[in-house]
């Protein structure tokens, strides 16, 4: 189809080159180009192809069909495929070197034998790093037309890229339709609200322009009564006003006021009309062949299309060429065939739409179901052969079911659990015979729980009534409880999880451990159902159960310990993590991030190593619900052992992937999290932004989670200085706690200090000494150092004289070699403000400079400027403490600055860590400037202590 001419695209042709300058500069990013069809996207693009071409890109192209938004990485395959293809062995070798190849081969490999499916978020990492390599010698350009009907697979991976894009020299560039119906609208939402993008939005011509368009193609006639009535009708589209101008002028019609009626008519059917107008023309061949090509999809190879509309190979290239010389076709070549495979491809997806949609519904139907039966003896790939069976109704044909099945394990293979459950849920409507129909429906129910928790709970409901065995009931019914269980369908999870215990040995510990975890998670959420805490007591005789049903007990019954305030949880919450239950591939439970958060509570190292091992095992071959958790977990320990920007990062990234997933929950704890990050920073509006995003109603509902939002809500409120409004929340955040049976845990949450201090603040002294003892007296039998340090400071802080003083004095000394290092400083402020209160003004300096120099390492302004402050008014000259030596760096700096010291290259270790080159960068010129040196051989020695040589 000839295009219209280019008209009032200035300032998004501007926008496009800026983006190319851009990433030619190493700094990429990704601009959508959103709009209806027809406003000229795909010629913005191909201005854009032809920018990035002339500055020496690399261009990888890629367009959405509706044929194929249902095959795992569609889009990402029309990108890389033919490059990967062509490529020499050693180069392909150099691209899918390191982290690129197990995910890049598992989406790119046809390959016959999947074997175990690495995860979702091990493809989308690999492919990450495919980029990466792809853009080493030269800049790239990923260009994607009609996004709108991308695979959901693919849409997560520009999801994935898009924060990481400012590190690599590609520019990725994209066109959409809006509120597309069976488009991926959250994925597209994410994508197009990222700050990382710049949508342009093109707007309908002017009357002035679309005058100059129709007149181009009148060749210069047109009163300006008809040219504005071609604008009315068209709206402004520049795609319809010259189809509308090429019809015109096609059957003959004189532009004048007296055609008026015509171009009412024509207008807003402009391009069908051309189409069809067309159509009469040509031959009956014609007609076939377009046809077929419509059902095929565009980029169908010519004998493809040529067999399904029954035509000669002679006749259908003959009849390609007809459809060219109407502008409704283009044949392409194949390159990388040697015999010249030809390629048949529409001018503009409405025209395809056009003829697929003029076609008679059962004429289309057999024609879907011919294209599967060419594409099978062909031995095209199962989901090739699917797409067309999603079209074809039901007729109870094994062989149908056989293809569905092996297409979904192709999806699944490839990293899309969305392909793989559209084709079994086409499998169980075929449906499959009665032998095999549980297993169908089985796995069915597991991958849906990686994709629609509500759809999975729906799902596992009929794979339940269909297991014939008490194993494989058991089996369904942790998946289906757990499925409730997030959908707070506590009532119908109970009964889920009895049910099949009832049905079990009762010695069968591996089958019974996580119903019994289950069954122990729900007092934990809903209120009022201590009933059912009380089965911890029966449960203790399978703890330890070397399994990971065991290890999904223990780390329930380490909870329940821990609620309350029972040390002896955290050995159990060890020996859970151990058992295996880290490495199930579906949420069987929770139990995983229930004994994270146990040991972040203790203060336990091990709650970021075990949480480093997911996350490393996570990109090998796990999903992108477990790497949500899990960073944002470990966001929250890095918070409360104040590394403020590690903090920040991991619970970034969490919300990144929890919102790709959809994991409600994460993204519930991770904007409580990020909200308290930020109030230490300082970035009180961001916070407030942070905890408004979720929308929740007042008052908030009862589930157990909310405890942390509540706090968090409180300690905001206090730090803007609305004490009676935090004083209310923290008791709020108190009497919820109190309906779980949990006011005894003095970590979990900090309602009665922030209580203590807002009544401190608003003269209720004896109110804040009762609570802040109440917690420390709690604390002291908790044990772990930050819960301990911090009542104490508070138990300080509510007291005057000498009693205060004692206290915040312990506090320093329980928290000087404890990981909690703002705890820490916070306590040597509070201590030096005490002193100089009392007139103690030298003795008041030592503690306020050093919890100054820890403040400012960590980012945590508030607290810097109230020692700054304190250190004037105690008569010394606060000067900004240069944080220096291996003790100022940061988690990830030493981490980047070790690896670099053992003789790895910036690749090696971004790479090792899963993180960017640039990152990597960034955080050894920091290194270099903390430790005093300016070489990389000089790392070895400075990390050790030696400072800097020569």
């Amino acid at each position: 189809m000839a295009a219209p001419q280019l008209l009032e695209r200035d300032a998004e042709l501007a926008a496009l080159a800026s983006a190319v300058d851009a990433a030619a500069r190493g700094g990429g990013g990704l601009t959508a180009i959103v709009g209806a069809a027809g406003l000229g996207k795909t010629r913005l693009l191909a201005e854009a192809v032809g920018a990035a071409t002339a500055a020496g890109f690399d261009v990888y192209t890629g367009r959405g069909s509706e044929l194929e938004e249902d095959i795992a990485f569609g889009l990402v395959r029309q990108l890389y495929e033919p490059h990967l293809v062509r490529a020499a062995p050693d180069e392909r070798a150099r691209l899918l070197k390191g982290a690129a190849g197990k995910g890049a081969a598992a989406v790119l490999s046809d390959a016959g034998d999947y074997g175990e499916a690495p995860g979702d978020y091990a493809i989308l990492h690999g492919l990450f790093w495919l980029t990466a390599n792809l853009c080493e010698a030269r800049p790239i350009a990923l260009v994607l037309d009609d996004l709108h009907w991308a695979d959901a697979a693919s849409l997560r991976f520009l999801a994935y890229l898009l924060p990481r894009l400012g590190a690599l020299p590609v520019a990725v560039l994209v066109a959409l339709r809006p509120g597309e119906h069976n488009a991926p609208q959250h994925l597209l939402n994410q994508i197009v609200t990222d700050p990382g993008c710049t949508v342009l939005r093109p707007a309908p011509l002017t009357k002035e322009a679309s005058g100059h368009l129709v007149r181009g193609v009148l060749a210069g006639a047109g009163e300006q009564a008809f040219l504005n009535a071609c604008h009315s009708a068209t709206q402004g589209n520049p795609l319809l006003l010259h189809d509308l101008a090429v019809t015109i002028k096609a059957e003959g019609l004189v532009p004048t006021a007296a055609s008026l009626a015509m171009v009412d008519v024509l207008g807003p059917r402009a391009v069908s009309r051309r189409v069809s107008l067309w159509m009469n023309r040509l031959p009956p061949a014609a007609t076939a062949l377009a046809q077929a090509v419509s059902v095929l999809g565009d980029g169908a190879s010519l004998q493809n299309a040529a067999d399904l509309a029954r035509l000669s190979h002679e006749d259908a290239l003959r009849a390609a060429q007809d459809l060219e010389r109407a502008d409704l076709f283009r044949t392409e070549v194949d390159g990388d065939h040697a015999v010249g495979l030809h390629r048949v491809r529409f001018g503009h997806p409405v025209v395809r739409a056009t003829l697929y949609e003029g076609m008679d519904p059962a004429d289309r139907v057999d024609a879907h179901r011919r294209a599967a039966a060419l594409l099978r003896d062909r031995r095209e790939r199962a989901e090739h052969v699917a797409t067309h069976l999603l079209r074809v109704p039901p007729a109870n044909d094994a062989g149908v079911v056989e293809v569905l099945r092996k297409a979904a394990e192709e999806a699944l293979a490839h990293g899309s659990p969305d392909s793989a459950a559209t084709y079994l849920r086409r499998c169980l409507a075929e449906p499959p015979p009665v032998a095999i129909r549980a297993d169908v429906q089985w796995e069915l129910g597991k991958i849906m729980t990686l994709v629609d928790t509500a759809r999975a709970a729906d799902d596992l409901r009929v794979a339940l009534a269909l297991a014939t065995t008490a194993g494989r009931r058991a089996q369904v019914a942790v998946l289906l409880s757990t499925a409730l269980i997030y959908l707070l369908r506590f009532d119908e999870a109970e009964q889920v999880c009895l049910d099949a215990l009832a049905d079990l040995p009762p010695g069968d510990a591996a089958q019974r451990g996580p119903l019994e975890a289950n069954l122990l998670l729900i007092p934990i959420l809903q209120p009022n159902r201590q009933d059912l805490a009380e089965r911890r007591h029966a449960a203790l005789a399978m703890s330890g159960h070397p399994s990971p049903g065991g290890g999904a007990l223990d780390c329930l019954l380490a909870a329940h310990r821990s609620w309350r305030c029972d040390p002896g949880g955290v050995e159990l919450a060890l020996q859970g993590l151990n058992s295996g239950v880290v490495d199930q591939v579906y949420p069987e439970t929770i139990a995983m991030p229930v004994g994270w958060i146990v040991l972040i509570h203790a203060d336990r190292d091990e709650a970021i190593t075990t949480i480093d091992a997911v996350v490393a095992r996570a990109h090998q071959n796990g999903s992108v619900n477990t790497i949500a958790t899990a960073h944002v977990l470990r966001g929250l320990a890095w918070l409360w052992r104040g590394q403020l920007v590690e903090a920040e990062a991991d619970i970034q990234a969490g919300i990144q992937s929890a919102d790709a997933a959809r994991v409600e929950l994460a993204t519930l704890l991770a904007q409580c999290f990020l909200a308290d990050t930020l109030m230490e920073r300082g970035r009180l509006d961001e916070a407030e932004a942070a905890l408004d995003s979720l929308g929740l109603p007042d008052p908030v509902p009862h589930f157990g989670p909310m405890f942390w939002y509540l706090d968090s809500r409180a300690r905001l409120l206090r730090r803007r200085g609305q004490v009676a409004e935090a004083y209310a929340m923290a008791l709020a955040t108190g009497e919820r706690l109190a309906m779980h049976d949990a006011q005894r845990v003095p970590s979990f949450s900090s309602w009665r200090l922030e209580a203590a201090l807002c009544a401190h603040a608003l003269g209720r002294g004896r109110q804040a000494v009762e609570l802040a003892d109440e917690d420390l007296e709690l604390a002291r039998q908790w044990g772990a150092p930050r819960a301990l340090g911090r009542a104490l400071r508070v138990a300080g802080q509510v007291r005057r004289g000498p009693a205060g003083l004692a206290l915040l004095q312990e506090a320093v000394e329980v928290l000087e070699g404890s990981p909690a290092r703002i705890e820490y400083a916070r306590s040597l402020v509070e201590l030096g403000s005490a002193l100089r209160r009392a007139g103690s003004r030298v003795s008041a300096r030592r503690p306020l400079i050093d919890g100054l120099a820890i403040a400012e390492a960590a980012g945590a302004v508030p607290l810097v400027e109230q020692a700054r402050a304190e250190l004037r008014a105690a008569g010394a000259r606060p000067r900004s403490p240069v944080a220096a030596g291996p003790a100022a760096l940061t988690p990830s700096e030493r981490r980047v600055a070790e690896l670099a010291a053992a003789g790895n290259t910036n690749r090696n270790i971004a790479e090792q860590l899963f993180i960017t080159v640039k990152t990597v960068e960034v955080h050894l010129t920091s290194a270099y400037r903390k430790v005093g040196i300016r070489h990389r051989d000089q790392l070895a020695t400075a990390l050790n202590g030696g400072g800097a040589e020569g």
